[in-house]
C-alpha cells in the first residue's frame, strides 16, 4: 500500500489518498528461454513486492544484449586514455580499470573506476591537465628563477619585460588544474629614456653626462671630498625618470678659537684634523678646570654639525 491505510470523512467527503501496489511475477518459461536463473534461492518465489529486488545470472554460457551486466561505454576523462594493463574489449563486472594521461598532461592522482552492476564506478577521480604551454605575454620572457622543465599545480612563474620594455606590475601567473591562471596580471610597453641625470649637491657624476639615456641606463656619482655618500652611487634611468636616492653627508670643522676660548683640547692627537668625516667621533678634555657638564667631551659628527 502506498499512502493510507485510512480515509477520513470531511464534510460529507472521503479524504486520504491510498493506492495497493501490485507484485510482480516471474515467467518462467521466460527464464528458460534467456537462459537465466536466480542468483539466490530466497529469490525464487510466485510473487515479488513492489521495491523487492531480484538478481538473475546466466544458466550457461555468458551475458548478452542490452541487459547484460557489462560496462560498454567507457568514462568521459578528458585528455586521458585508459592504460595498457587495464585495457580489454570487454569489461565485466568487478573489472578495473586506470587511466593514463595524454601527453604534454600530467594529474593530481590517477583516475580509477571499477565496473559494476550499475556501470562504471568512481574509485578515484583525477583530472589531466597542462601547464605546458605558457602564457603569452608580448615582449617578456619567465625569469630563469621560475622557469622549470615541467609545470605542475601550484607552481608560479614571474615574466621579465625584454630590454627596452617595462611594466607598471610584476607579471605573475600560476598554474592550477584549469591551466595558467593570472595572479597579477600586467603588460610589457616600450620604455621611455631619459634626459641629462640630476645634479648632487656636494657631489657630481663620475664622468660626463649624456644629453639621451636608455632605459635601464645608470650613471654613477661620487661625493666631495672628505663628505660620505648615503645610498647610491647610481641613479637609474627607469621609464623616463632618474630613480635612487643619494646624498652627500658633510665633514665636521673644528674651530681652535673656539677651543681655546672654552678650554678644551683635543684628548687624542688623532682627533687633531681640519676635518671629521660624517659618524666620527672626537673626544675632548679641559686644558685647565674642569667640564661643567651641559655638553659631553665626547661628539658625534652628524652631517656637519
Amino acid at each position: 500500500m502506498e499512502g493510507g491505510p485510512y480515509k477520513t470523512c470531511v464534510n460529507g467527503q472521503w479524504t486520504g489518498e491510498m493506492r495497493c501496489l501490485k507484485p510482480c511475477t516471474v515467467n518462467r518459461e521466460d527464464m528458460n528461454k534467456h537462459n537465466i536463473q536466480f542468483r539466490y534461492v530466497s529469490d525464487d518465489k510466485l510473487y515479488s513486492e513492489h521495491n523487492d529486488v531480484i538478481e538473475f545470472i546466466c544458466s550457461r554460457g555468458r551475458r548478452v544484449g542490452s541487459l547484460e551486466m557489462q560496462c560498454s561505454e567507457l568514462p568521459n576523462v578528458p585528455h586521458a586514455h585508459v592504460s595498457e594493463g587495464t585495457s580489454k574489449v570487454v569489461y565485466q563486472e568487478g573489472d578495473v580499470i586506470h587511466f593514463s594521461c595524454e601527453s604534454g598532461y600530467i594529474s593530481d592522482q590517477i583516475s580509477k573506476f571499477i565496473c559494476t552492476a550499475d556501470g562504471w564506478l568512481v574509485v578515484h577521480q583525477g583530472k589531466c591537465y597542462s601547464c605546458s604551454t605558457l602564457p603569452d605575454v608580448p615582449h617578456a620572457q619567465v625569469t630563469q628563477e621560475t622557469r622549470t622543465s615541467q609545470y605542475q599545480a601550484g607552481h608560479m612563474i614571474h615574466f621579465a619585460c625584454e630590454p627596452g620594455y617595462t611594466s607598471a606590475l610584476t607579471i605573475k601567473y600560476v598554474c592550477t588544474t584549469e591551466g595558467w591562471q593570472p595572479l597579477q596580471r600586467g603588460s610589457c610597453y616600450r620604455a621611455q629614456g631619459c634626459g641629462r641625470p640630476p645634479p648632487l649637491s656636494d657631489g657630481d657624476t663620475k664622468t660626463s653626462t649624456k644629453r639621451l639615456y636608455q632605459h635601464n641606463e645608470k650613471v654613477e656619482y661620487i661625493c666631495q671630498r672628505y663628505h660620505v655618500m648615503k645610498g647610491g652611487p647610481f641613479k637609474t634611468c627607469n621609464d623616463g625618470e632618474w630613480t635612487g636616492e643619494i646624498r652627500c653627508l658633510q665633514p665636521c670643522t673644528v674651530n681652535r678659537d673656539d677651543m681655546n676660548r672654552h678650554n678644551i683640547w683635543f684628548r687624542y692627537s688623532r682627533d687633531d684634523k681640519l676635518y671629521s668625516e660624517h659618524d666620527d667621533e672626537i673626544e675632548f678634555m679641559c686644558t685647565r678646570g674642569r667640564p661643567v657638564g651641559t655638553l659631553g667631551m665626547r661628539q658625534k659628527c652628524e652631517h656637519g654639525v
